[in-house]
C-alpha cells in the first residue's frame, strides 16, 4: 500500500503523458534477433525456480507501468489524448538547456557538458560544488505545430472548422486535469483501500 503511494504521489500529469507514450513506444518496437538472445540468456541466468521461469528484466513491469498510465488517463477524450500525445510524444525535439548541477551529480555520458565550475551565485559570491553545464533535454512544440498537426488529421472544433490553438491549450489542460483528479483518485484509494 505505501509503496503504491508513494510511487503515485511522485507523479504528475507530464511525466504520466511522457512515460505512457515511452513505455508505448519501448513494448511495439520490434526486437532485434541479438536482443531476443540476450533476452533468452538473462532469463535464464535470473531464473526464480519458484515462479516458474520467470525472469527479471522488467518487461512485464513494463506492462504492468502502461496499464497503470493508461488508466490514469482513461477519462480523455479523443481530441485531449490527440494533443497530449502530440505535446508530449510525437512533436518533442531535442535540444539543449543551460543550468547549475552539483557536481556530484554529473555522469559521464549522459550528454551533460561542463561550461564553467565554481560559478558565482546572484550575489556574487562563488559556487563551490556547482557547475554550469548545457545538458540534452526535449523541448515542447508551440501549440500552432500541435494545432497544425490535429488540423491535418481532421480535428475540428466546435464550429466545425480545423481546431485552433486556443482549443488545443483547453483540450491539453483538461487532459492534464483529468490525469491529476485521476492520479488523486487512485491515491484516495489505495490510502482507504488498502490496496
Amino acid at each position: 500500500m505505501f509503496e503504491e503511494w508513494e510511487e503515485l504521489s511522485g507523479l504528475t500529469p507530464a511525466r504520466v503523458f511522457r512515460e505512457r507514450y515511452q513505455l508505448e513506444s519501448e513494448l511495439s518496437a520490434t526486437p532485434s534477433p541479438l536482443g531476443a538472445q540476450l533476452e533468452v540468456a538473462r532469463s535464464e541466468a535470473y531464473q526464480d525456480r519458484g515462479s516458474g521461469g520467470c525472469s527479471r528484466d522488467g518487461f512485464g513491469e513494463k506492462q504492468l507501468r502502461h496499464a497503470t498510465l493508461v488508466l490514469l488517463c482513461r477519462d480523455l477524450n479523443v481530441q485531449e489524448a490527440a494533443a497530449a500525445r502530440l505535446y508530449y510524444w510525437d512533436l518533442r525535439t531535442p535540444g539543449r538547456e543551460r543550468k547549475a548541477l552539483r557536481i556530484g551529480d554529473l555522469r559521464p555520458g549522459d550528454g551533460t557538458d561542463v561550461l564553467l565550475t565554481a560559478p558565482r551565485g546572484p550575489d556574487g559570491t562563488t559556487m563551490d560544488g556547482f557547475a554550469i553545464c548545457s545538458t540534452v533535454v526535449q523541448l515542447a512544440p508551440s501549440l500552432a505545430a500541435v494545432t497544425e498537426k490535429m488540423a491535418q488529421a481532421g480535428h475540428k472544433g466546435s464550429d466545425g472548422q480545423p481546431v485552433k490553438p486556443g482549443a488545443v491549450r483547453r483540450r491539453l489542460s483538461d487532459a492534464r486535469r483529468k490525469v491529476a483528479d485521476s492520479i488523486r483518485w487512485r491515491i484516495f484509494q489505495s490510502l482507504t483501500n488498502g490496496t
